[in-house]
């Protein structure tokens, strides 16, 4: 009896194991066909110089239009099997290595860079790029008048990783958010540091203590599409369920760091936890925001590490 179980579970395990592969080949071809497939393998689009194009019956580009209205925001999900994360940074790298072109090979690296800080950190876009260029701020003036100001190109720099000698790194990113203002510390772990020296060593970017990070082919400031652009070109190709955009690798962040708190120091405690970091202001706000119920619950930062410690 005993052994006729231990066959069934081989062969089980053997089953997934095949899956696993044939994902894996699938996402590897993907990435040297450039193209984008749906949920059910079709093809639905294109990649040309980095920017994805839908595809109509008739086999033209076909011209699209924001998916959103004004006053009204689509929700985004997070990506919550490690095994997903593993697919998409697996098909990040399959794009570096099946490049031909320099340029776009370095704009890939940049893509995977700014996924393994976002997943790894919490960083909302608005911290790590800059502010929209339409984005504009309220403010009053001392009369109590209401006027407008919009902002500087804001974001990571290299003075924010390294010390001034651009070599030793940096205890914390210290950083100001642009949302609410507050001031936010995140540890620059063994892990991130070996994100950036891989980054640095092989791709060989500017790394003058002034100069931002994540910028394009022409050196300015990357923009909004292009981010959201590769996120959701890799969860299409990797079959991932949910609809992605730019602040689904935050809330990829929040959610994988809540579940590996939630069996080490139980529900309660992690949801405090999670919330002084991430900063929500209630419990309520953060189950809503994470997506999770009763039924999927399942040292903060150290402890996260260990977690996604079999995926980076």
């Amino acid at each position: 009896m005993l052994k006729c179980r231990h066959n069934e579970a081989q062969q089980v395990t053997v089953a997934i194991g095949q899956k696993l592969v044939a994902d894996y080949r699938r996402i590897i071809m993907a990435a040297t066909a450039a193209k984008v497939y749906d949920m059910s393998g079709n093809e639905i689009g294109i990649i040309d110089g980095g920017k994805h194009i839908k595809i109509r019956n008739d086999g033209k580009p076909k011209k699209t239009h924001p998916n959103t209205k004004k006053g009204r925001t689509t929700w985004v999900d997070p990506i919550r099997d490690k095994e997903d994360i593993k697919k998409v940074l697996y098909y990040l790298q399959a794009k570096i290595d099946n490049e031909l072109r320099i340029d776009y090979k370095k704009a890939w690296a940049r893509n995977k860079l700014y996924f393994n800080l976002v997943v790894f950190t919490g960083l909302r876009v608005s911290d790590v790029i800059g502010a929209r260029k339409e984005t504009k701020f309220k403010n009053k003036d001392k009369n109590g008048d209401i006027y407008y100001s919009y902002p500087e190109w804001t974001g990571l720099k290299w003075q924010d990783i390294y010390c001034k000698d651009g070599k030793t790194f940096r205890k914390e990113i210290a950083i100001k958010e642009l949302k609410r203002g507050y001031m936010r510390k995140t540890p620059i772990t063994e892990t991130m540091q070996r994100y950036f020296s891989d980054y640095v060593e092989k791709y060989n970017p500017d790394t003058t203590e002034d100069n931002y990070i994540f910028v394009n082919r022409q050196k300015e400031r990357l923009s909004y599409k292009s981010i959201d652009a590769f996120i959701k070109e890799a969860t299409a190709v990797c079959r991932i369920d949910g609809n992605f955009s730019t602040h689904s690798l935050r809330k990829t962040f929040v959610y994988q760091l809540y579940m590996s708190l939630v069996s080490k120091v139980g529900e309660e405690m992690a949801l405090a936890k999670t919330m002084s970091i991430t900063g929500h202001r209630n419990m309520s706000d953060l189950l809503r925001y994470l997506g999770v119920n009763k039924k999927n619950i399942g040292d903060a930062m150290e402890g996260y590490e260990d977690w996604m410690s079999d995926v980076f």
